[in-house]
């Protein structure tokens, strides 16, 4: 049986236009949450690194909280608004969402563990969360990244779990994670998982949108 070459056309413009649309919905309608998880993150980062600098208790990293409450308060916020406004959701929009789903439920599961390794074996175990800042969401990032087709934020995923291999190397081998490199690290993986591709993306949806 022969294929339609039309066909085979309007399949790739389809799958295109939904490419576009989910940038243009992350960018421009959500009021680009590339770009303000990226940058909670980072300014997140630095206040735990400057009371941990300051008081030297490593209660302070209890801080990084702040980015799942705020970013899953926001973010919610912007769902339920889109909803309420009745706007489109593509295939490639459903991909997206799935694939933060299962980065924020596998955020939540790691909470509880680590919470409970330290409240019932008395065992600090956090530094699983780093780890999963460094893997998981470098995952995520370069799924994402690939459901909308920019290499940029592709590269930027496979950046931090590279950067979160060499942490678990550094676990495994008794290396010290120091938090005058560890946080700087932490910051950088996600300036080039979210930030970098944040701007690259919106510019890109600002400029089809007047074209």
């Amino acid at each position: 049986m022969e294929t339609n070459p039309m066909t085979e056309r309007m399949s790739l413009d389809i799958i295109t236009s939904m490419i576009k649309a989910s940038k243009q919905r992350l960018t421009v309608t959500d009021g680009n949450l590339f770009l303000f998880w990226g940058w909670l993150s980072v300014a997140v980062c630095a206040l735990v690194t400057a009371l941990l600098l300051i008081f030297h208790h490593p209660a302070m990293n209890f801080f990084y909280f702040l980015i799942w409450a705020v970013g899953g308060g926001y973010t919610a916020r912007v769902r339920r608004r889109n909803a309420e406004r009745g706007e489109a959701v593509t295939y490639t929009d459903r991909l997206s969402d799935a694939v933060w789903g299962m980065v924020g439920w596998s955020a939540l599961i790691a909470t509880f563990m680590c919470l409970g390794f330290m409240l019932f074996s008395g065992k600090d175990v956090w530094v699983i969360m780093y780890l999963f800042a460094f893997i998981v969401v470098g995952i995520g990032a370069f799924v994402q990244g690939t459901v909308i087709q920019e290499k940029c934020m592709m590269l930027g995923g496979a950046f931090s779990m590279i950067a979160g291999a060499f942490i678990t190397g550094c676990l495994l081998s008794g290396t010290p994670l120091l938090v005058w490199w560890v946080n700087p690290l932490f910051a950088l993986s996600f300036v080039a998982m979210f930030i970098v591709p944040g701007y690259v993306i919106r510019n890109k949806a600002l400029r089809d949108e007047r074209a």
